[in-house]
């Protein structure tokens, strides 16, 4: 195989607007592009399906919409026979069993495959419940068994992927260091400091949770909450800027945050998470407050380029102190860019990434079902 791969990407969503994809295989793409690569990506839903899917109700044109979509994916086999490799990131397909996955395995196409969350545990949609049970989470091991390759994004899902297969390499969530700028260390003295949190409207409610700590903290000490996101989250009765998140505009939002919050939930699903947001404000140098939940104590060395907090009393304590204290602020935030750059930079994982699709494209694709 010459280092001109022909790789077809299927997706279940459009391009640039999953962070999961984005900080995955279509950040690599450019990248591996310089060396030949060449790659066509295919997303299940389309743009009438993007805009109502993480809408509440509306369920006969999501099924319309969901069939549509179904019919376009059969027509990816004849666009497989014409590459080297086909790369699955999460599903083929958001509904039903791995069918697609299946029949490209039966064309002998290997199939890298790549996820970032526990998607093989059940997940009902706050905005589609009904459509969450078509889901099939339970397909991920049979994808697993199909797939030549398998990239997981942290050793959790590497564990759960080598039940099924034992060719999975741990790639974390990647950072582009070098469009991901350190934030402008000037300031004038009157600015208040910006607490900053980055997320989307499920995981609006992580941020919900230390509402109560929020609120007593800007009792005490002064600074601005600014929240960037898609949907504004129910804080009510803590002052905040909300900033509507766009992928043009979400560098530069992250860069006038002067510390950076990820409050989450210790449940099943978010210990085995990658945590993507707490990498982004560390590759732009600002210390976070995060929950120690999963691998989050492997991210920030509490106390070094940020701090961990487990209750309430710990988010207050911690952010007053990083408000209080400039110089700790910088001294956290220049560790914490230098951890993104030797342990999750793109450029770093490069090599890595581009050795798991030259073997693909040798390797025999999966006899497994």
């Amino acid at each position: 195989m010459t280092n001109r791969m022909k790789v077809l990407v299927l997706t279940p969503s459009l391009y640039n607007t999953s962070p999961g994809s984005r900080f995955r295989i279509e950040q690599w793409a450019p990248h591996l592009a310089r060396d030949g690569f060449q790659f066509s990506f295919v997303p299940f839903e389309d743009e009438a399906m993007h805009r109502v899917i993480h809408q509440p109700g509306q369920y006969v044109r999501k099924s319309v919409l969901t069939l549509r979509a179904l019919g376009r994916r059969l027509r990816v086999l004849p666009l497989a026979r014409e590459h080297d490799v086909v790369f699955v990131y999460e599903e083929a397909s958001r509904v039903g069993p791995p069918v697609i996955e299946r029949l490209v395995n039966q064309l002998g196409r290997p199939i890298i495959y790549d996820f970032s969350d526990p998607i093989w545990l059940p997940y009902v949609s706050l905005h589609s419940p009904r459509v969450s049970y078509l889901k099939s989470p339970y397909k991920i091991a049979s994808i697993c068994r199909l797939s030549t390759v398998i990239l997981a994004g942290n050793r959790f899902l590497a564990d759960y992927a080598r039940q099924h297969n034992p060719r999975v390499t741990i790639v974390p969530d990647t950072v582009d260091t070098e469009r991901y700028r350190v934030k402008d260390a000037n300031r004038r003295p009157s600015d208040d400091i910006v607490v900053g949190w980055s997320g989307s409207a499920t995981t609006g409610r992580h941020l919900e949770m230390i509402a109560g700590a929020l609120g007593k903290l800007s009792q005490r000490v002064r600074f601005r909450l600014k929240i960037l996101g898609n949907v504004p989250p129910r804080l009510s009765d803590v002052p905040h800027d909300f900033v509507q998140w766009r992928p043009e505009n979400e560098v530069d939002e992250l860069r006038s945050f002067d510390i950076g919050i990820m409050p989450l939930p210790d449940d099943p699903y978010t210990r085995y998470r990658t945590h993507l947001k707490i990498r982004q404000y560390m590759a732009v140098g600002i210390p976070s407050v995060a929950s120690p939940v999963g691998i989050m104590p492997e991210i920030v060395d509490d106390g070094v380029n940020g701090f961990l907090a487990g209750s309430d009393e710990g988010w207050i304590e911690k952010l007053a102190l990083l408000i209080a204290k400039p110089e700790l602020r910088e001294q956290m935030g220049l560790e914490a860019r230098r951890k993104a750059e030797t342990c999750f930079s793109t450029q770093v994982w490069l090599p890595k990434i581009r050795h798991v699709f030259e073997s693909a494209s040798r390797l025999e694709s999966s006899p497994h079902s």
